[in-house]
């Protein structure tokens, strides 16, 4: 048997297990995991967004995708498209945190203290200090 068809047979398994059964979840969850931590190293913020933009399509319930399209567009000072991915990621996970940490800071930014006092608290509640 040669490296080829040992290749090709474990890609057909590999495959196979993640078409059917419990597996698969956990290896949608894992790729889910995979492509967050690659949008996370990604500097040109419009590659970053037109990864997120493909990731959401993959996995829409991904907490961590959601916070990254937040962030993204944040940094392009859309800050109601922030808040509402920040808040999709916090109806998806919400003990995350940093997504009631930066809704925050965008309250700050926006001048709304009472609410950002609100959203600091309600993240050091899921991540104490």
């Amino acid at each position: 048997m040669t490296k080829t068809t040992r290749l090709y047979g474990s890609l057909l398994i590999g495959f196979v297990l993640l078409a059917v059964g419990p597996l698969a979840g956990m290896a949608k969850a894992a790729d889910c995991k995979a492509l967050e931590v690659s949008i996370r190293k990604e500097r040109s913020l419009i590659k970053k967004k037109a990864m997120i933009t493909d990731a959401i399509k993959v996995c829409p319930n991904d907490a961590g995708i959601m916070y990254q399209d937040g962030y993204s567009y944040e940094r392009l000072r859309k800050y109601e498209d922030a808040v509402r991915s920040y808040k999709k990621a916090i109806s998806i996970d919400p003990g995350f945190a940093k997504a009631y940490f930066s809704i925050g800071d965008i309250q700050m930014l926006t001048k709304n203290y009472k609410e950002a006092v609100n959203y600091y608290q309600q993240g050091l509640r899921h991540q104490p200090a």
